[in-house]
């Protein structure tokens, strides 16, 4: 009995390990590879959408040139935010917190956070703008699937990077 159960045991180690190590190439970060992970994935997440929109070589360039923008001031944006997210934090830890300090930096970052929700509506918009009638109708199919499929959710802390533009 005692054989056979250190025997299931180990074949169930080794059946984890080859799990494990049966991984895509690109699962891992690999050294000298600087990008976020997010990041890999983008280009090709991007070519996707315009294969399935059947996207013209203008159109895609004009669309890469659109998100390209979006995601510089999205990141400068995000940049602000975590500077007033670490002063506020930072004043707050003290002793005798100014509150009219915290609340003048409680209202700049929602305003950011504004900014950056009503920016996404107008770069769909910008992107919408650039689509045929019927690219248009598969882009809203597309808008109405990740309604459906709900937010993205994030599993614990990503530091070394700032978020992905998109909700």
């Amino acid at each position: 009995m005692l054989k056979r159960t250190i025997s299931t045991l180990a074949a169930m180690v080794c059946l984890a390990s080859f799990t494990a190590w049966a991984q895509p190439p690109d699962f891992a970060d690999f050294p000298g590879d600087e990008r976020p992970q997010w990041g890999r994935w983008q280009g090709k997440r991007f070519d996707r959408m315009a294969e399935y929109l059947e996207l013209s070589e203008s159109q895609a360039s004009e669309w890469q040139t659109l998100v390209d923008e979006h995601t510089e001031t999205g990141r400068a944006r995000w940049e602000r935010i975590g500077t007033l997210r670490e002063e506020f934090r930072r004043l707050a830890d003290t002793v005798d917190p100014d509150l009219d300090q915290l609340g003048q930096i409680a209202l700049d970052m929602h305003r950011e956070m504004e900014t950056a929700r009503s920016s996404q509506g107008q770069l769909l918009g910008e992107l919408e703008a650039v689509l045929t009638p019927e690219q248009a109708d598969r882009f809203e199919a597309l808008k109405a699937a990740r309604e459906f499929a709900g937010p993205r959710h994030r599993r614990g802390p990503r530091a070394g990077h700032a978020p992905p533009d998109s909700n």
